[in-house]
């Protein structure tokens, strides 16, 4: 079931979060079992109040009547939108009807025309410009325009008098967390946090790159990010910037993600010969194999990939094509995590061996570097597995 949390965030800020377990398939392809939160923001001050980002469509009234145990809903004079995703803005159309005409909506230039396109209405909409700025319930805000985190409209606003960030989807993470801040130590929210930017964010990792750039020219003092998803940062502000840092540059690990599928356990057996090799070599190694017993997450798959050095790819042969799921999740790692690995392929076939070939030119279309290739017939023989041991070696550079 859907919680409902009201916190305060500072002095004039309020945190409105959802924490939804319900969605199981984040954007309708992550899995997501740990769950995910809505955040929402309310500012308080001399001038009314405002609002900023909302909830899923679906919470429409849960989220107005949170928002009434904040504030008297006729004090609400605006709405500013930094994400035009239906996660953050699908309970706008409920608000505006509740506020009767009178807020006025403030974003991205864009952001005027995807309200009208997205849900068909009319709205007062002033739009903000790139570095802008501008009252907030009569506080003073900066307007930062932050395109593809993830979408071209996306921006941030920084709150000059309680030095807060509200970062809209970037530094986000899945999970719903006992506690409104990062309480904890930064090791029990990293893998949230690195899985929601490979799959949210990772393939606009250039634009990352720019953006905290950009952020770090404005010389801005931040005590909080405030993100649309998960905790808020306080505690953990510069490491979860230099995570993003780390992932956006494409920088990777002593780590390896070892990505297979086995039908009838014959691509496996290869494979745990891989892995017994790069735990002897001191490799922290992520292990995701399809099976006729179970699957992982592919979520999980692409987070683990984005900081990855070398890639074992375990992929039979199926009516004489590589088995389509192993490369539909290449495709994806090129599409959303795509770094300088070096990877090994590991193949089993009946009666003609195509991994090589198809593989291979897959991945010319990314940064990955298929160093060698081992392909046997049917189960690997001892000197099948002594090939892969010295395959192995070789693509970690140690034969």
């Amino acid at each position: 079931m859907v919680r409902v949390r009201i916190e305060r965030v500072s002095k004039r800020i309020y945190l409105l979060r959802l924490d939804d377990d319900r969605t199981r398939y984040f954007e309708a392809l992550w899995e997501i079992p740990e769950g995910v939160t809505y955040n929402s923001y309310v500012v308080v001050g001399d001038e009314g109040a405002a609002v900023l980002d909302m909830w899923k469509g679906e919470f429409s009234d849960m989220y107005v009547e949170a928002l009434s145990k904040v504030v008297d809903l006729r004090d609400v004079s605006q709405v500013v939108v930094h994400h035009m995703e239906p996660d953050h803005s699908g309970a706008l159309p409920r608000l505006l009807k509740e506020l009767g005409g009178r807020a006025v909506v403030r974003g991205h230039l864009m952001v005027g025309d995807m309200v009208r396109e997205f849900y068909g209405i009319e709205v007062r909409f002033k739009p903000l410009r790139d570095g802008e700025r501008y009252r907030v319930a009569g506080l003073e805000a900066l307007f930062i325009y932050t395109p593809w985190l993830h979408w071209p409209e996306t921006s941030m606003s920084y709150l000059f008098e309680d030095r807060v960030l509200f970062s809209g989807d970037a530094f986000g993470m899945f999970s719903i967390p006992r506690a409104v801040f990062d309480e904890e130590g930064f090791e029990v929210y990293e893998a949230h946090a690195r899985k929601y930017f490979a799959d949210v964010v990772g393939h606009y990792r250039s634009f990352v790159s720019r953006n905290l750039d950009k952020l770090d020219k404005q010389g801005l003092k931040v005590d909080i990010i405030a993100p649309l998803h998960g905790v808020l940062w306080r505690r953990h502000v510069g490491r979860i910037l230099r995570l993003y840092r780390e992932l956006s540059s494409g920088s990777t690990k002593r780590k390896a993600l070892v990505l297979y599928a086995s039908m009838y356990g014959d691509v496996e057996k290869g494979v745990r010969v891989a892995v017994e090799v790069l735990r002897r070599e001191g490799f922290e190694v992520a292990v995701h194999g399809f099976t006729d017993r179970s699957w992982p997450r592919i979520g999980d798959v692409i987070g683990d990939a984005a900081d990855s050095s070398i890639i074992i790819i375990g992929a039979p042969v199926y009516e004489n094509k590589v088995f389509s799921l192993i490369t539909w999740l290449l495709e994806l790692i090129m599409h959303k995590a795509d770094a300088e690995q070096r990877a090994l392929l590991i193949s089993s076939y009946g009666w003609g061996g195509v991994a090589r070939r198809v593989i291979s030119e897959l991945l010319k279309r990314s940064k990955i570097e298929l160093v060698e290739a081992v392909e046997y017939r049917g189960s690997p023989s001892p000197s099948d597995e002594e090939r892969i041991r010295l395959a192995v070696k070789k693509v970690i550079g140690a034969g």
